[in-house]
């Protein structure tokens, strides 16, 4: 369980560093992309994890891990896409002023769609990914206490609990 915990929280950890120095490599002018991206996942995140703390609770845990991790991975395709896209839609325009690392970089619709859409799923990404995190948390560390006589709060202490 620790070792599926780890590489779990190893490989979302991964593509949440990743994904904003992606947008830095592909603006390295501006630093707007990378902030916007990380302040609306972050608010999507409190907006809507007490919803799927709700969801947790409320739904059969199988199949909401089940749903939720085909969520996490088509969301996390489409982001992966819609960079992908961004880049091959770039229409390369300088920014104005040089000078400030705040500048609006994406001068067409399409771009500027792009990059909203990508805001949209890797957000949804960070959602699934909270709701499969606290569903296997909350059952599987009770089971594997009670099987092998563990002190509960013992494991919770060692297992990090990831929101």
């Amino acid at each position: 369980m620790y070792i599926g915990h780890s590489l779990s929280s190893w490989g979302d950890r991964i593509w949440f560093f990743a994904l904003p120095i992606s947008f830095a490599t592909m603006y390295p002018t501006t630093l707007l992309p990378v902030t916007l991206f990380q302040f609306f996942t972050q608010v999507f995140c409190i907006l809507f994890g007490n919803y799927t703390g709700y969801l947790v609770d409320s739904r059969s845990r199988l199949s909401l891990v089940r749903y939720a991790l085909i969520l996490q991975n088509v969301t996390l395709s489409l982001t992966a896409t819609m960079m992908v896209l961004l880049v091959y839609t770039d229409d390369g325009a300088a920014p104005i002023d040089t000078d400030s690392y705040f500048v609006w970089p994406f001068h067409q619709i399409t771009t500027n769609v792009l990059f909203i859409l990508s805001i949209t799923f890797g957000a949804l990404t960070q959602l699934a990914s909270m709701v499969t995190s606290i569903a296997l948390q909350k059952d599987w560390s009770v089971v594997v206490a009670s099987a092998n006589n563990l002190d509960l709060a013992g494991m919770f202490l060692t297992l990090p609990v990831t929101l």
